[in-house]
């Protein structure tokens, strides 16, 4: 566990880990807005479950955010309101796309799946942050 928390720490400080984790969620943020703004005879799907997909995308694109963000309070809510506005407009935009339509369902999924990919990018950063316990 010491050497995880380490790496952790390390990859976490690091300047150009924390420059590549920007783009990842960047990568990331636009492969869910095309999979999501693709008509659905060609979409993405990971699992059978749309709002299962929705959950997923979501949770995996805040984890990394919250990774390379600091974890105060107005940053957090920022963040939590940008990842859901993003997924508000995701499901405006699936009323143009043909076989799509939005759906308050998805765009909750959505937002359940920001709240778990926050909490556990948070307790990724907390982890990190930790000191091994001293032994005496």
């Amino acid at each position: 566990m010491k050497n995880t928390r380490t790496f952790l720490r390390q990859l976490l400080s690091d300047k150009r880990c924390v420059l590549a984790l920007k783009g990842l969620w960047l990568l990331m943020a636009l492969v869910i807005a095309v999979a999501t703004l693709t008509p659905q005879e060609r979409a993405l799907s990971l699992t059978e479950n749309d709002k299962v997909d929705h959950i997923l995308a979501f949770a995996a694109l805040a984890t990394v955010a919250v990774l390379f963000l600091r974890l105060h309070k107005p940053v957090l809510a920022a963040a939590f309101a940008v990842h859901v506005l993003f997924g508000a407009g995701i499901e405006l935009g699936q009323m143009w796309v043909p076989g799509r339509d939005g759906s308050l369902a998805d765009l909750l999924a959505g937002a359940t799946g920001v709240v778990i990919g926050a909490l556990l990018g948070a307790s990724i950063r907390v982890l990190a942050s930790q000191k091994p316990a001293e032994r005496g």
